[in-house]
């Protein structure tokens, strides 16, 4: 994905299957949404996750990754952590990381409906003086303090909240525990 182009499974002649093609275009968007959140330098994507919870019990340990990352949530309501600090995110919540802490906690009920998550995983010309990774790597120097905090803040909006412009609302917290 880092020279604009697409691939699916390794291949960037293959296409995706038919149940996945609508996320191209979904992931274009998002994309183009970050770089216009970011004018002054270039939006580069690394990797694109979509992760399916099926219900309560499917959860995400804790855990960080050496670069930035857009979560936006489709589906059922779940709540999820940044540095222990819980949140819920409801369908067509968006939430930007930069090198925090988290995961999304299983629930105690089994009967909560499917969610999935669409992960991009992105990194910007202005990281370039720093190493940058979707995985994380103990001592690689990207988070500032060493226990996964990393060089800004976690951002959550709505993409009905985007305004005209593409701005999102930052820090919309729906729900503190």
């Amino acid at each position: 994905m880092c020279d604009g182009s697409y691939t699916f499974e390794g291949d960037r002649f293959r296409a995706p299957p038919a149940h996945l093609q609508f996320s191209q275009n979904l992931i274009q968007k998002l994309i183009d949404h970050l770089q216009s959140q970011n004018p002054n330098c270039e939006v580069i994507p690394l990797q694109v996750f979509l992760c399916l919870y099926e219900d309560g019990e499917d959860a995400c340990p804790n855990h960080v990754h050496d670069c930035r990352q857009l979560t936006l949530s489709l589906g059922a309501q779940r709540e999820v952590a940044v540095e222990g600090r819980r949140m819920l995110m409801r369908h067509g919540d968006v939430l930007i990381l930069d090198g925090e802490r988290h995961g999304v906690p299983a629930l105690q009920e089994r009967t909560s409906q499917s969610r999935v998550s669409v992960n991009i995983f992105f990194t910007t010309s202005n990281d370039a003086s720093r190493p940058v990774s979707v995985n994380h790597r103990a001592g690689a120097g990207y988070q500032t303090t060493g226990r996964g905090k990393g060089r800004g803040k976690s951002q959550k909006a709505s993409l009905q909240e985007t305004g005209a412009q593409g701005t999102a609302r930052q820090n919309r917290w729906n729900r503190q525990r």
